[in-house]
């Protein structure tokens, strides 16, 4: 039984692996050739990966050790690639591949200590250096310092809601540049719609008809409309967002509780104020008009107090007696101004009422005439 058991263990190890070798293997080189399609696309992630693969089954090979070099500068891992670009020489590069690879070597020993510093005003921004495809740089919030290899670039920044900032930007041989952004808020689209048809909109003073773009920032915005009050808005706008405002107005006789009111009144009611203004004066009027009577008369009596006694001041009475009366009168028909005034200011007032209706219906019949209605 065991010697069975032993013998049908060896047999299915043999038959996995021959398994495993009937398997298609991908060679160093055709993993070199999609490393750097990958590479090409942009993607070097996935091409360091197919590298590292074909180095482990062919350690030596000039072609990968190569290519991931190049791949860990894209990638800006300075250290890395300094190491592999060694390695590619110690593999035994010559020619021109090595010339080169040592320019690269010389180049790569300065990453250490040349630097890029970029600061964005309205941060935080994402820094690109030349492509976009070779990923973010650094993240400026509200700056950033990273360490680059010498020589000329070209710098984008880029944050939601903002326009894109390009510039360029050379840098020597152990140096630190720096580079100062200013990114600025895209336009927004503002949309105004009133429930009232026919209202007059205006922001910042412009007249305003259809949605428009307008800078990032504070804007005011005015409708009117007759019988309305009108409406007085900030409205703020940001980072290219659209905004919608909806506005509804109110009518004037509707204005809330401390609003204008004598913009209330109707013509009529203001007539009425007036007339009572004018019925308050020749109130007053009457009132100094009696006292002075009142005065005069007691002026006479003091000069001539009974008519039976022969008096030598009686022209002098007489005079003070003339007088009294013409004030007295001047007085009564003050008060009857007055009167009148009050009269009309109390009926303009009670008809003057913003719900108040007057119906003037004629009729015929036995006897003719008008009806008049009042509803207050």
């Amino acid at each position: 039984m065991r010697t069975s058991r032993c013998t049908w263990i060896a047999c299915l190890s043999v038959a996995c692996t021959g398994v495993a070798l009937g398997a298609p293997q991908v060679t160093p080189q055709q993993r070199y050739k999609l490393a750097v399609e990958l590479e090409d696309s942009g993607d070097y992630e996935k091409a360091l990966e197919l590298v590292e693969q074909g180095l482990t089954i062919a350690p030596k090979d000039l072609k990968l050790l190569e290519l991931r070099g190049a791949v860990l500068v894209k990638l800006r891992d300075y250290a890395g690639a300094l190491a592999a670009y060694k390695a590619y020489l110690g593999a035994g590069a010559m020619g021109g591949n090595r010339r080169q690879a040592e320019k690269i070597i010389d180049n790569l020993h300065w990453a250490g200590s040349t630097f890029l510093d970029v600061t964005v005003a309205n941060g935080p921004a994402d820094i690109y250096l030349d492509l976009k495809a070779q990923g973010v740089f650094c993240k400026a919030a509200p700056s950033c310092h990273k360490a680059v290899l010498p020589g000329e670039y070209k710098v984008i920044a880029e944050r939601a809601g903002f326009g894109s900032w390009t510039g360029r930007v050379t840098i020597a041989n152990g140096e630190s540049a720096k580079l100062a952004v200013t990114l600025v808020e895209r336009r927004s689209q503002l949309t105004v719609r009133v429930v009232q048809p026919g209202a007059h909109v205006t922001v910042d003073g412009q007249d305003y008809d259809a949605p428009i773009l307008v800078a990032a920032g504070m804007h005011r915005v005015v409708v009117s409309l007759a019988g309305y009050a009108d409406a007085q808005l900030e409205v703020a706008v940001h980072e290219g967002r659209p905004v919608e405002q909806d506005v509804s107005l109110v009518p004037i006789r509707d204005e809330a509780p401390g609003g204008s009111w004598f913009g209330r009144l109707t013509g009529r009611r203001k007539i009425a104020l007036a007339a009572a203004g004018v019925g308050l004066a020749a109130t007053g009027a009457g009132v100094g008009l009696g006292l002075r009577a009142r005065h005069l008369d007691d002026s006479a009596y003091a000069l001539c107090r009974s008519p039976t006694i022969p008096c030598p001041d009686a022209p002098n009475a007489d005079g003070f007696n003339r007088h009294a009366r013409s004030r007295a009168l001047q007085a009564n028909i003050a008060y009857g101004v007055a009167g009148g005034f009050a009269i009309a200011a109390a009926a303009l007032w009670l008809t003057g009422s913003l719900e108040s209706r007057v119906a003037v219906t004629p009729h015929l019949g036995a006897t003719a005439g008008i009806d008049l209605k009042v509803r207050f």
